[in-house]
C-alpha cells in the first residue's frame, strides 16, 4: 500500500512537470503540438510516457523539496516550537504509519502542484500569446487561474504541516493525560503559526548565516 502510494504521487508530480515541459516545447515550436496526438494514439508510447512521468516525478520531487527549503527554510521547526512539541519524541512514532504516509504523500503532491501550476500557467500563457493571439483574454484567464491555484497550494502545504504536527501533539498529550498542555495546543491557530514561520524565516535571512540543510523525510520509518 505504501509503495503504491509513492508510485502514484510521483506519477502525478511527473505528469504535472511533463505538462509544462510540453507547453514549453509548444512555445518554442508550434509543430510540437502534434506530439500529443501521436503519443495518445499509441499504447506503447502511452506506457513509456507513464514510466517517464514516474522518473520525472521522482527527480523533480527532490528538486522542489530543495527549492522549498531554499525559499521557505524549514517551517517544521518553528511549528514545533509554537505547538510546544514534546521533547525526546520521534515525529513518526506517535501516530500510525498509514496516517504518517498519507500525510507525507499529500504534502509532496501539494508542494509539487504549487510550483508546477505556476510554470504551466506561464508557458500556456506564452503559447496562446505567441501562436493564438486572438485568445489573449483566455490566456490571461488561464494564467490568473494557475497563479491562484499555485498560491492556494502554498497555503495548503503549510496548513498540512501545521495540522500534522498539531495532531501529533494532541494525541501525545491526550495519551499522557496532560490536560494543561493539551489545552494550550488546541488554542494555537494556523494564522499564528504562519506569522511565527514568516518571522523566523525573515530573521534567518537577516542574519545571513549559512546553515546545513536538513533532510526531510522521504519515507516513514517503521514503528512498532
Amino acid at each position: 500500500m505504501q509503495t503504491t502510494s509513492i508510485y502514484i504521487e510521483h506519477i502525478i508530480i511527473g505528469a504535472e512537470v511533463s505538462a509544462w515541459i510540453y507547453a514549453l516545447f509548444c512555445l518554442i515550436d508550434r509543430q510540437a503540438m502534434n506530439l500529443y496526438s501521436r503519443v495518445s494514439s499509441s499504447v506503447i508510447a502511452s506506457v513509456a510516457l507513464l514510466i517517464l512521468c514516474y522518473v520525472i516525478g521522482l527527480l523533480f520531487d527532490r528538486i522542489w523539496d530543495w527549492m522549498f527549503d531554499l525559499v521557505f527554510g524549514y517551517p517544521e521547526d518553528t511549528v514545533k516550537v509554537v505547538l510546544k512539541f514534546p521533547k525526546n519524541v520521534e515525529t513518526y512514532s506517535v501516530l500510525d504509519n498509514d496516517f504518517n504516509n498519507f500525510s507525507l504523500s499529500r504534502r509532496r503532491i501539494i508542494r509539487g502542484t504549487a510550483i508546477n501550476a505556476f510554470l504551466l500557467g506561464g508557458f500556456v500563457f506564452g503559447v496562446l500569446l505567441r501562436h493564438f493571439s486572438e485568445y489573449r483574454i483566455l490566456a490571461w484567464c488561464i494564467f490568473a487561474a494557475c497563479i491562484a491555484v499555485s498560491v492556494l497550494c502554498y497555503l495548503i502545504y503549510f496548513k498540512l504541516i501545521f495540522d500534522f504536527y498539531k495532531k501529533i501533539c494532541k494525541t501525545y498529550y491526550k495519551r499522557e493525560k496532560d490536560d494543561a498542555m493539551l489545552a494550550d495546543v488546541r488554542q494555537v491557530k494556523f494564522s499564528y503559526a504562519m506569522k511565527a514561520v514568516a518571522k523566523a524565516r525573515f530573521k534567518s535571512k537577516k542574519e545571513d548565516k549559512p546553515k546545513k540543510r536538513k533532510k526531510r523525510a522521504t519515507s516513514i520509518p517503521h514503528t512498532s
